[in-house]
Parts: structure tokens; sequence; C-alpha cells
């Protein structure tokens, strides 16, 4: 990767792949491009959506929203236990690291209309 950005979609491309190759047949993902998110098959892109709203939310309100038995973590979200230093809550999931939840969390508003983003 030339830029932080190509890292940052060469990552959370992998880590899906990674995730799919432990839960489903990954085949169809080896083709699809870092960054190229939305080239990944329907079902799957409405959950790396989901994941980047979640980043999204998580970075506006500083809280995990709570999750179905059923949500996919993409491997981009960890099931631990922390305590949110704002609200004293106890949350079971985390990203990887604060920059790739930032990451995430650019990618969900760069594919929203301007006014559907919140404003802060």
């Amino acid at each position: 990767p030339e830029t932080v950005t190509q890292l940052y979609n060469k990552l959370v491309n992998k880590q899906v792949l990674r995730f799919y190759f432990r839960h489903k047949s990954p085949e169809k993902y080896f083709s699809v491009p870092p960054g190229e998110f939305y080239k990944y098959p329907k079902d799957n892109y409405v959950e790396f959506l989901k994941i980047c709203e979640t980043a999204y939310e998580a970075t506006i309100t500083g809280c995990f929203p709570q999750f179905t038995e059923n949500f996919k973590t993409l491997d981009l979200l960890y099931d631990t236990p922390i305590i949110d230093s704002t609200s004293g809550k106890s949350q079971n999931y985390s990203f990887l690291h604060a920059s790739v939840q930032e990451y995430l969390a650019a990618y969900y508003i760069s594919r929203k209309k301007p006014d559907d983003i919140k404003q802060h």
C-alpha cells in the first residue's frame, strides 16, 4: 500500500475474507479489490454496512448499540468485555483499533447523501 487509506482497504478486506473463510465459502471474495466493498455479494455488503454504521454511531455516541444474537462481526469487532468511560456500562464489543473504527465510520459517511449525515 502507498497510502494509509490503501492500507485500511487491504486490512478490512482481509479481515472480512478471514471471517467468511471460517464461516462460509470465501471464493466469491477473492476477486473483490481492496476498498471496493460494494462488490461484495449483496447480503454481505449489507452486513458490512451495518458494521460501518455501528462504527459511526459508536464514534458519535461513545457507546455500542445492543446487537442481536446473529449479528456478524466480520472479524472487524471483537467480543471483549470493556467498560465505557462515559456511561460506566459494560460493553461486549470493540473494534480492532480506534483507527479502524474511524475508517469504517468515514466509509459509512462517504456512502450517505449530504442531507442524511447527522450534523454534530
